[in-house]
């Protein structure tokens, strides 16, 4: 188990994780002083997972990297997990923001979620593998998919509100679309980025057109 003292570093893959509650709550406002906080710690772990493996990485050495005090961490994350779903949160947030600024023609949530996913694991290679090659591995899976999960259905279900006629159930939708992407990220990473990134977008907007 992960104990809040993180005392203990290696993760039980049993270990009770974020609750939905707590994955689908929205990023609050923030004032200054707090957004500092949130990014020193964000930009910390993003850091960290570069040289270390997601389940050695302690909330100790987070807080000692982010020169942020264990009880500030403690007052608005309940452990590194909440704040590495909060990192997922933020990246989804920044390319919602990115797709307000498209035109009608060029806005597509979908082909912009799988774009923007890619970049990110692109332009942050040694981070990533900091958590594919983790034996907490299946925990972030876990964390990652419920966090776009729930975007992706929020995304269907506001088209399907605005007249788009959809195929079939939004949750069951969300959750295949979802499973594809995060499985593709899988094993493009471990494939050794064998295909390059515009060329897998393009065979990804092949099959979201059908």
């Amino acid at each position: 188990m992960v104990q809040s003292n993180d005392k203990t570093t290696i993760i039980d893959e049993n270990s009770e994780k974020v609750s939905e509650k707590e994955m689908n709550k929205p990023i609050p406002k923030m004032d200054l002083r707090v957004q500092k906080t949130y990014k020193l710690l964000t930009t910390a772990l993003m850091d960290m997972l570069k040289t270390t493996h997601f389940e050695y990485i302690t909330v100790r050495k987070l807080c000692e990297k982010a020169m942020v005090r264990p009880a500030t961490f403690y007052k608005h994350f309940a452990d590194k997990y909440e704040l590495f779903t909060f990192l997922v949160k933020e990246v989804q947030e920044q390319s919602r923001e990115k797709a307000k600024n498209k035109t009608a023609k060029e806005k597509n949530y979908y082909i912009e979620l799988i774009n923007e996913t890619l970049t990110f694991l692109e332009d942050n290679k040694a981070m990533v593998n900091g958590i594919v090659h983790s034996g907490a591995l299946s925990i972030l899976i876990d964390l990652l998919s419920e966090q776009i999960e729930f975007g992706v259905n929020q995304e269907f279900k506001e088209d399907k509100k605005n007249g788009m006629e959809m195929p079939g159930d939004t949750r069951i939708m969300a959750s295949i679309f979802t499973g594809s992407l995060i499985y593709l990220c899988k094993w493009w990473v471990l494939s050794d980025w064998v295909i390059c990134k515009e060329d897998l977008i393009k065979e990804c907007i092949k099959i979201c057109k059908i």
